[in-house]
């Protein structure tokens, strides 16, 4: 159940919009479903993206929250979490119980199964559904939702991002990827695919293995059969953890191919070490160390959690930033209304760069591509990315008719 929580610190990032807040008055308090703004944080709690979202995922919310003094629109934010197990069954579950609970916006979500079933779970209800982790482009395509939104990346972007940068190093190259069996893998080796072709790469060969997939180093052997320039990893958690640390095991098989992930989060390089994953290309959509916003509000996790914040967490910050944002000019908390107006204002937070939300609910901005620096290059902790260059979202998210959704059409 909601409890209260004990107002925390003024917000630093939503000072112009506090005048806004007061002109709504008992207008704006009387939209807001049941008095109280209610959210839901659902992840992983404890298993292979418990590290990268998890805890720390309910600990970003809770400071998008603080930065309203848990005040929106008159009404009080309530913030809780619950776990969907990483199984489709149970996120759907988790579903229902939570719109029965009257939540009026959950965020999260991390695997693309879970998303998807919950995503299934709401539709034509007024609950708000900002997805964070998962990666199927179907959540903005044939699966699309007025009252949706998918925030971070898709497997799409994430595809495009490294295979068109590694390609442009590459020459082109031959590839072989190494990723899930499931809609999150798949979308990876079709993305790939329309972005390394063109530019005179090939993909060579294609392992699907198991979401539970441990023992990687015969799956490696295999794939090196094929002599690949690039080896793409395309799994995500305990997984890539060890597919890179068992890839150590081959450096000479490995001395002539890029190890590249397609997904990786700062979570998994601190599991594997920079001894091992030193070299490691990538695509992020958020890093820690970027900007001063980004290690202003890293500062403030750190000292809830411990540690600095991933991708996944940061990007649950900023999206229910901006939900908090749109719930105060619209003074709606859910359905369409809350979410057109979350498409119509900037999103201006400090760490998001160039982003903006379209029609179909996918939120494009620009993302970084990367390499995990050696042992002697990290400076101080945490320091564990180089930034090779920038990616424009608007080149590496694919457009609206290449995954069409039929509300918009």
């Amino acid at each position: 159940m909601f409890g209260h929580r004990s107002p925390g610190l003024p917000g630093r990032l939503v000072a112009p919009l506090l005048a806004a807040l007061l002109l709504w008055g008992a207008a704006a308090q009387a939209a807001i479903t049941d008095g109280e703004v209610r959210i839901a944080v659902l992840t992983d709690v404890d298993g292979p993206y418990s590290a990268s979202a998890g805890q720390g995922s309910l600990i970003a919310v809770e400071l998008a929250a603080e930065d309203f003094n848990d005040t929106v629109a008159g009404a009080d934010i309530q913030v809780r979490m619950a776990d969907h197990d990483n199984d489709p069954k149970v996120a759907a579950k988790q579903a229902k119980a939570l719109h029965a609970e009257g939540v009026d916006m959950i965020v999260g979500m991390p695997s693309s199964a879970a998303a998807l079933a919950v995503q299934r779970t709401l539709r034509g209800t007024p609950v708000v559904l900002i997805h964070n982790g998962a990666g199927t482009t179907l959540l903005t395509g044939k699966e699309c939702s007025r009252t949706s939104v998918h925030w971070q990346y898709n497997t799409a972007a994430l595809a495009a991002g490294v295979g068109r940068a590694v390609a442009k190093d590459q020459g082109g190259g031959r590839w072989h990827v190494m990723t899930l069996d499931h809609p999150f893998g798949k979308g990876i080796v079709d993305g790939l695919r329309e972005t390394i072709e063109p530019m005179g790469g090939k993909v060579v060969g294609v392992t699907l293995h198991p979401f539970n997939q441990m023992r990687f180093l015969p799956l490696l052997r295999k794939a090196l059969e094929d002599k690949p320039d690039v080896l793409a990893l395309g799994n995500a958690g305990s997984g890539l953890v060890a597919a890179i640390r068992q890839s150590k095991e081959l450096p000479m098989s490995m001395s002539h191919t890029q190890l590249v992930s397609v997904m990786t989060l700062l979570q998994d390089i601190r599991s594997v070490g920079l001894y091992a994953a030193a070299g490691l290309q990538f695509v992020v959509p958020y890093y820690w160390d970027a900007t001063p916003a980004s290690r202003a509000f890293s500062e403030r996790f750190r000292k809830r959690d411990g540690t600095v914040p991933s991708s996944a967490q940061i990007s649950n910050y900023v999206a229910t930033l901006h939900y908090l944002k749109a719930v105060a000019a619209s003074g709606q908390d859910r359905g369409a209304a809350v979410v057109d107006t979350m498409k119509q204002l900037p999103i201006n937070d400090g760490i998001t760069q160039n982003g903006f939300i379209r029609k179909d609910g996918r939120m494009v901005h620009d993302m970084s591509f990367m390499e995990v620096k050696s042992p002697e290059d990290s400076k101080y902790p945490m320091d564990y990315f180089h930034l090779i260059r920038r990616l424009d979202g608007k080149s590496i998210f694919p457009p609206p008719e290449a995954h069409p959704c039929p509300l918009t059409q």
